[in-house]
């Protein structure tokens, strides 16, 4: 379960995590921020479902990603290994598994399709 958080993107497995809106969600107000928001909702609900599996021994995973307007994955990469090339592999798994992701809402800027998270196993 994942929740939205202004200061970092964050996807747990399995414990809850937080995706940050970008500098981008700032320049847009009434619907069109609260569009964003649904559409913040929408990518952490729908990474929610593709949680990586823990590995034992393994630390954080902070994965980059991009997303195009008709949500699928233009580039996912690893920002800091977690230590276990199993678990950075099943993190950048459960990244492109989630495809499709909703379609950016009107008014998106390309920074609001950037996304960082960390990974984080139970412990």
């Amino acid at each position: 379960v994942l929740t939205i958080d202004p200061d970092i993107p964050v996807v747990s497995e399995p414990e809850p995590a937080k995706v940050q809106a970008s500098a981008g969600a700032a320049s847009l107000n009434g619907d069109g921020k609260a569009m964003l928001d649904a559409y913040l909702r929408d990518v952490r609900l729908q990474l929610s479902r593709h949680a990586p599996r823990g590995v034992r021994g393994a630390g954080n995973c902070e994965v980059e990603f991009r997303l195009s307007r008709a949500g699928e994955v233009i580039f996912v990469g690893i920002r800091t290994s977690s230590g276990s090339r199993l678990y950075d592999r099943r993190c950048l798994s459960s990244v492109t598994s989630a495809v499709p992701f909703p379609f950016a809402p009107e008014g998106a800027l390309e920074s609001d399709l950037s996304f960082t998270i960390v990974m984080q196993q139970k412990r």
